[in-house]
């Protein structure tokens, strides 16, 4: 738009109104001839229906030469509906986020430093449904499963890089995490078939921290450390113990965390060369 702002649009469709599922083939089927479909295929009319569109926008505000302020906002919409040898599924999503972050450079007693803050939020919601049967490739029979899904993530980061001097840098960030889960079951309670609504919320902090040495403009040592955290994924959460069609939302996962170390080396011995050594746990 100008010299202090900039704007970003972008728009995408994802069009497939008839992907064909030629199942699994058997080695010989495979040999014999790759194109052909496998068993029950043809009959069943196996395939696959997406229609996908989002919209985004991102915008940088040029404060001055050390600040920055950067926004971004999409949204999107998509329709999955697969029909297999038995049953069908059938996903109508929604999804948005948006998200804030201020960049700036500055000095702390005699430390350059470059930081950035910033806040994300993102949510998904999907109608999800599937059929008990199909006949010859149609809906056939009652619904086995009608029900809401959501999930949606709220974080705030910050991160930074200090110049301690002119042969060690200092580079440190900081996350917070909370994702919930949740599900908003239509479906009669009867006996086999439990209520399938429910809510779960995870949450973390998670630090990382490294430390360079510039020891020489050829040679960089470094050092890093991280903790890492990752909720399950909604497709977890939804398909769940014997029954997937019909089960209730799992929210007994947990999620998973980690640590990471890591010791290592970058050396460019020549304009043609470069030799890169990791030690990592």
């Amino acid at each position: 738009v100008n010299d202090d702002l900039k704007v970003n649009l972008v728009f995408n469709q994802f069009d497939m109104p008839l992907a064909q599922d030629p199942l699994g083939l058997k080695r010989s089927e495979l040999i014999r001839d790759p194109s052909m479909a496998g068993t029950n295929a043809v009959t069943a009319k196996t395939r696959k229906i997406v229609l996908q569109n989002q919209l985004g926008s991102s915008t940088t505000y040029t404060l001055d030469k050390d600040h920055s302020l950067t926004g971004r906002i999409y949204y999107g919409t998509r329709d999955n509906t697969q029909y297999q040898t038995t049953s069908w599924i059938g996903l109508n999503r929604t999804y948005y986020g948006v998200g804030l972050q201020y960049n700036a450079r500055s000095v702390v007693s005699d430390t350059p430093v470059e930081w950035a803050a910033g806040y994300e939020f993102d949510r998904s919601r999907e109608y999800r449904q599937s059929g008990g049967v199909t006949s010859s490739g149609q809906k056939s029979g009652t619904l086995s499963r009608s029900e809401d899904n959501q999930s949606e993530n709220s974080d705030l980061f910050v991160q930074g890089t200090a110049l301690l001097s002119d042969h060690v840098t200092l580079a440190a960030g900081l996350r917070n995490s909370t994702v919930r889960f949740s599900s908003d079951d239509y479906m009669p309670v009867i006996v086999g078939d439990p209520d399938g609504s429910g809510s779960v919320v995870y949450r973390a902090t998670t630090p990382v921290l490294g430390l360079t040495y510039h020891a020489s403009d050829a040679l960089n040592l470094y050092a890093n450390y991280g903790k890492g955290f990752e909720s399950p994924t909604l497709a977890e959460m939804a398909y769940s113990g014997n029954n997937p069609a019909a089960g209730p939302f799992n929210t007994a996962l947990n999620a998973s965390s980690s640590q990471h170390y890591e010791l290592g080396a970058k050396w460019t011995p020549s304009d043609h060369s470069r030799v890169d050594l990791a030690l990592y746990q």
